[in-house]
């Protein structure tokens, strides 16, 4: 009864289930169904539900600079391990995703020199032959009438520009019409 009536998250909006229990959150987790069950809460619910007795879950551009966003003088809001992984790093070791503050200003100041407007407009060429290639793989396609899946041929397209300019050569997904191994194990 308090967590519907006294608890400071009883005035959110949700299934009254969701504000007793966190069960109908894990199974939608575990099914791999939970962000279409927060969508589909959303749109009963409005901007803000409640999806769990200690858990609001968002879903405004607004509420997402207010949250995660840069204020000056104050810490940054930590990374949920739900988004991060939940097994911890090994000692010294971060990724972009796992770093905290100090590795990432590190981590942040090695590679901006490779988002500049200067080395966006260099690679601006090698990204266009991949764009050309893939129109031309979607244009031999439809003239044949053939059915084709767009988010495998997209997925070629990203993987083989980020190939390119991450390890000097693509993984070859346009020119074969398939996953590389190692891409296929993403």
């Amino acid at each position: 009864i308090y967590r519907l009536t006294l608890d400071p998250l009883a005035k959110f909006p949700g299934p009254k289930l969701n504000a007793i229990s966190p069960i109908p959150g894990i199974r939608a987790l575990l099914r791999g169904r939970i962000a279409f069950e927060n969508k589909l809460l959303h749109d009963k619910y409005g901007p803000v539900v409640r999806v769990s007795p200690t858990e609001l879950h968002f879903n405004s551009v607004q509420a997402w600079e207010d949250i995660y966003g840069h204020r000056p003088g104050h810490p940054n809001f930590h990374k949920d391990p739900v988004h991060v992984g939940s097994v911890e790093p090994l000692a010294g070791v971060t990724t972009l995703t796992m770093a905290d503050d100090a590795n990432h200003a590190r981590q942040r100041r090695a590679l901006a020199h490779s988002f500049s407007q200067k080395a966006l407009v260099e690679q601006e060429d090698i990204i266009q032959d991949y764009v050309s290639q893939f129109i031309k793989h979607l244009g031999r396609l439809a003239a044949n009438n053939e059915a084709f899946n767009m988010v495998n041929w997209l997925n070629f397209t990203t993987f083989d520009i980020i190939g390119d300019l991450a390890f000097g050569e693509p993984f070859g997904c346009l020119a074969s019409g398939e996953f590389h191994f190692w891409v296929s194990l993403i």
